[in-house]
């Protein structure tokens, strides 16, 4: 029984380093504290934080979180369709675009997938 578990969670970290919107993320918070740290220079002479900070709070939290919604979606029994999820990203990666952080929120991301 606790050799399926593990099994399962290889693959599962395995899917998610397949998946294109994890690359995208990182390659997104990249640029976006790029463009934070410019923009502070431009208007304040000076930065407030450096340009990973987008990065250092990409990983832990959102592992965590993503941890957490897993957890509780197992335990529920909810079981989310492929079609859904590539959905899912396609609006992500669209609405990224926008380069606009606060369209990137869920209520956002899996409605416009919804409603597609």
């Amino acid at each position: 029984m606790a050799q399926d578990w593990f099994i399962e969670l290889l693959k599962g970290t395995g899917r998610l380093l397949l998946h294109p919107v994890f690359y995208y993320s990182i390659f997104l918070a990249a640029v976006l504290g790029i463009s934070r740290v410019k923009r502070e220079r431009k208007n304040f002479t000076v930065r407030a934080k450096d340009a990973y900070f987008e990065l250092r709070q990409l990983f832990p939290l959102g592992l965590l979180v993503g941890l957490i919604i897993s957890i509780i979606t197992i335990a529920a029994g909810i079981a989310i369709p492929f079609g859904a999820i590539v959905l899912i990203a396609t609006a992500t990666l669209l609405l990224s675009l926008l380069t606009k952080v606060r369209l990137l929120t869920p209520a956002y991301t899996i409605g416009v997938a919804f409603f597609a």
